[in-house]
């Protein structure tokens, strides 16, 4: 398990805890709340925030990659019907084994991922520049209308 104990910071004044920590320590009565309790009188004059997550904005996280997307992008970029069947084939049974894995969804991503990343992006982009020009033809050759 995680720790969630708070971490101080003397130079800011602040008490950091994680979003779960304070919604807990807002009910009266548990541990959470005790904890932060003992902490705000050892530390008077301290302000409590919650603690943010980094976040990488470079990383890409696949969002929409659900497993119907997946499926529908290996029906449509393998051509060769053998080859389909057999990548279709080898997708249902990444799907069964992942079933015994602790992230059954990331396991079948992974592997998807590892097969077909550079297409699928490739795919992607192209798709969002298209929806991109279109927005911007659609803007550009709208009249606008008088009020």
């Amino acid at each position: 398990m995680k720790n969630s104990t708070p971490r101080i910071d003397r130079a800011k004044k602040t008490i950091y805890a994680t979003k779960s920590f304070l919604i807990k320590a807002g009910q009266f009565g548990t541990t959470e709340f005790n904890t932060l309790n003992d902490m705000l009188k050892t530390f008077s004059g301290f302000k409590v925030e919650e603690e943010k997550i980094a976040r990488n904005a470079s990383k890409e996280a696949y969002g929409n990659l659900t497993y119907a997307v997946m499926k529908a992008f290996i029906e449509s970029y393998e051509t060769n019907d053998i080859k389909r069947k057999a990548m279709l084939e080898e997708y249902e049974a990444i799907k069964t084994v992942s079933k015994t894995q602790r992230g059954a969804y990331a396991f079948v991503k992974s592997w998807f991922l590892k097969k077909y990343k550079d297409e699928f992006d490739r795919r992607k982009k192209e798709l969002e520049d298209n929806r991109r020009e279109a927005k911007e033809a659609h803007l550009l050759y709208t009249p606008a209308t008088a009020n």
